[in-house]
């Protein structure tokens, strides 16, 4: 890791901290426009990766229905519509086949197919990690930027603790054929600081049982790696090394909220099911 590669990752990171972290002081409103910008971008990166396969009538469609899709599952959860309304959302999926029938500059089977992969992976997580915070405000005396912060947190300090000690000791490649530089030595270390940040957090937000915690960092940290892996199988395939140039030091939108992907449905579901 050379040292001004790392002086602009961290400027990132911390730029990055700063806007994700405003946005949710702001209030959850703030919190779920900025995610549905994150998701445009993100799709954007998503449709560049498997550019020979999706036309741009298809990239328009899809980015669409996402935002669609996001917006009622968001509004659903925030009250603003009832669950009927939901039933929208088959209606809604049927938008990338109806492009693809019209578009004579469409790969059918693999426009369909990216533009709901590409759904699945950004529109929904990211619509789920902004619902989180409206579920924190269930947990009194606990808020929901409380909750959200400290879930982001946990991630966060997993993250760097496992960047930093698997470029320095790494020596056993977690999963070389996906992520050549992810270490087991790293993914352990970052884990150590993910669990001991999840009880000095249980410490001081006592809504939630320190029980509750412990399972959700473990869950942060497991789910977010494997969303890390499920990213670089899609760049490997594609021939990149980053998503995009977005996030200098960090490559691109995918590249820094690749763990989220996968975090953010299986926290929000535990929150349901054991914690509200």
């Amino acid at each position: 890791m050379s040292l001004p590669n790392f002086r602009t990752r961290t400027l990132t990171a911390i730029l990055f901290a700063v806007v994700m972290v405003g946005s949710i002081l702001l209030g959850v409103k703030y919190f779920a426009a900025l995610m549905l910008v994150v998701y445009i971008l993100g799709m954007g990166e998503f449709y560049r990766l498997f550019r020979p396969y999706a036309s741009n009538a298809s990239r328009v469609a899809g980015t669409i229905t996402g935002a669609l899709i996001f917006i009622l599952i968001f509004s659903f959860n925030s009250g603003w519509i009832v669950a009927k309304w939901l039933w929208v959302i088959p209606l809604i999926f049927l938008i990338p086949f109806l492009t693809a029938m019209f578009d004579s500059n469409a790969q059918s089977p693999q426009s369909i197919g990216i533009s709901l992969a590409g759904i699945m992976f950004l529109a929904v997580p990211l619509s789920l990690l902004s619902s989180i915070y409206l579920l924190g405000e269930n947990i009194k005396p606990l808020t929901g930027a409380n909750l959200l912060l400290m879930i982001l947190a946990i991630l966060w300090v997993y993250d760097s603790a496992a960047y930093i000690l698997g470029s320095s000791f790494g020596r056993h490649t977690l999963y070389k054929r996906l992520s050549p530089g992810k270490t087991w030595e790293g993914c352990i270390g970052g884990l150590v600081f993910g669990l001991a940040t999840a009880l000095i957090v249980s410490y001081y937000l006592t809504s939630i049982q320190l029980v509750h915690w412990i399972a959700m960092a473990l869950i942060i940290m497991i789910a977010g790696t494997l969303g890390d892996l499920c990213e670089s199988m899609l760049k490997r395939d594609a021939g990149v090394k980053d998503s995009g140039t977005l996030l200098p030091g960090h490559g691109g939108i995918l590249d820094r909220f690749d763990a989220l992907f996968f975090t953010a449905p299986v926290i929000y579901f535990y929150l349901i099911i054991f914690v509200i």
